[in-house]
């Protein structure tokens, strides 16, 4: 495992003022930091992709490791783990992340079968408006071969032209 000070001599000045941000405000949050890389950014005045870059290059020699968050609008946690890597703590931590995105697939599939039985609602639906349409062709039908004088058991079909009258397929 490195030492605090094998993790420093691999950092240049910008990764440190990151390091520095986080190992103080996980020490005052109980080891993890919620914050935006624009937060941080801010926080040790530099850009929010230095920060990303940072956190990066933090996360590939294992000083931290980064819990993503479920929901869109929260920061991802950033959890410290020191120079020292616990592969205890290493291994709770990739067990909790594994557990938040089984509860965030149980939600979307959840999700996914109410949109699903919606879209199925909405099909049977629309079948039975086409079928009320239908039969209300038939009798409008109708009664315009009424008025006309033609016997409504006799038509096959109908259809309305464009000049406003209809034209009737009858059977003899």
């Amino acid at each position: 495992m490195m030492n605090i000070d094998e993790v420093l001599s691999m950092l240049t000045e910008n990764e440190k003022k990151i390091f520095n941000y986080i190992k103080a405000t996980a020490g005052k949050q109980g080891g993890s930091v919620k914050a935006s890389m624009s937060k941080m950014g801010e926080a040790t005045g530099l850009s929010e992709a230095t920060a990303h870059r940072a956190i990066k290059k933090l996360r590939k020699l294992g000083i931290i490791g980064i819990v993503p968050s479920l929901e869109k609008a929260e920061s991802n946690e950033i959890v410290y783990y020191g120079s020292s890597v616990d592969e205890s703590q290493q291994i709770m931590d990739i067990m909790k992340q594994a557990g938040q995105l089984t509860s965030g697939l149980n939600r979307l599939e959840s999700v996914l079968k109410g949109k699903e039985e919606s879209l199925e609602k909405v099909q049977r639906e629309k079948a039975q408006l086409e079928q009320q349409i239908e039969k209300l062709q038939k009798e409008l039908a109708a009664v315009r071969a009424q008025q006309s004088g033609i016997d409504s058991n006799k038509i096959i079909s109908s259809q309305p032209l464009g000049d406003g009258t209809t034209a009737y397929i009858v059977k003899d």
